[in-house]
């Protein structure tokens, strides 16, 4: 596996470490140095950090198990390749990133990210047959909101189940779901 990358326009990656935050944690923290040449050392630019769950790369990847040490490096990789292109191509300004189900995605410091060792919110695996014109706008949610369709799906439910649960008559079941 090669561990040093191109992020564009002659800047590099390389990954310097990765583990779990703690013994038998899911939580994977992974730290890359960015270099303007990523042939020589003295050209660092940043490092960037990338904490993430199995449970999130295992359903961001639609795998059916859990992630190897090469796919949790492959989503990282590909993740600060993608921060990198939406930031203009430049370096992202923040210094981390924290990706879990139960938090979603946050960007900032990793000194704040949380030690928590598991990711509590476990995903159940689902087929889901929707109209076209529903899928046409998860698509377009998922695009809007930088989302996979999984993602979008459960954001859709999530509201729809709180606006249930809080009451909210507007929002009932059609007829034939009933």
């Amino acid at each position: 596996m090669n561990k040093i990358f191109n992020l564009g326009n002659g800047i590099g990656a390389h990954l310097t470490y990765m583990n779990p935050v703690a013994t038998s944690s899911e939580i994977y923290r992974l730290i890359f140095e960015i270099y303007s040449d990523p042939r020589i050392p003295n050209f660092l630019l940043k490092e960037y950090e990338v904490w993430v769950s199995e449970t999130f790369v295992e359903d961001y990847l639609h795998l059916n198990h859990t992630p190897t040490e090469d796919e949790i490096f492959g989503f990282a990789r590909d993740h600060l390749i993608d921060r990198y292109k939406l930031s203009g191509n430049n370096v992202p300004a923040e210094n981390g990133v924290y990706l879990t189900n139960d938090s979603g995605e946050i960007r900032g410091d990793p000194r704040t990210f949380s030690l928590k060792t598991r990711d509590k919110r476990r995903l159940v695996r689902t087929t889901v047959m929707l109209p076209p014109a529903i899928l046409v706008w998860l698509k377009e949610f998922k695009v809007k909101n930088k989302v996979d369709m999984g993602e979008a799906i459960r954001r859709a439910v999530v509201v729809f189940q709180s606006q249930i649960e809080a009451g909210d008559k507007r929002k009932t079941l059609p007829a034939k779901t009933r």
